[in-house]
């Protein structure tokens, strides 16, 4: 049986379901008379439709907090490389405050200054 359905960030999702059933035996004639035609589909076919459909649109799972931080830091850590490769002005001031103390507590405010602004851009009103 084809089945169609959208994902919870709205990609269509195709597939090809085959579906294993059994009516039970006390049950055949009531179905047969209530439902017309084949009770495959008018019964079995739109209950499998209806659940994948729910199942395709409910959100993923939230990452893990701990894959997030180390993913964060990950991030940041390479930006500050990058940064530093494509301002090497930025790199020299960095090696000057570890040479010299006055230049340390600069480079102390600017790493404060950013942690700050990440702290304060993540929370919520």
């Amino acid at each position: 049986m084809p089945a169609e359905c959208y994902s919870s960030d709205l990609q269509q999702v195709k597939m090809e379901v085959n579906i294993l059933y059994r009516i039970p035996e006390q049950s055949v004639v009531r179905i047969f008379q209530e439902y017309a035609g084949d009770p495959f589909d008018s019964l079995i076919a739109p209950r499998v439709q209806e659940a994948l459909k729910e199942v395709a649109a409910a959100p993923a799972q939230p990452m893990s907090p701990r894959t997030r931080a180390s993913l964060q830091i990950g991030l940041l850590v390479l930006l500050i490389l990058g940064l530093l490769l494509l301002l090497p002005r930025a790199l020299g001031f960095v090696e000057m405050a570890a040479r010299e103390l006055r230049y340390f507590w600069w480079l102390i405010l600017f790493v404060a200054l950013a942690v700050w602004l990440i702290w304060a851009g993540r929370r919520q009103p």
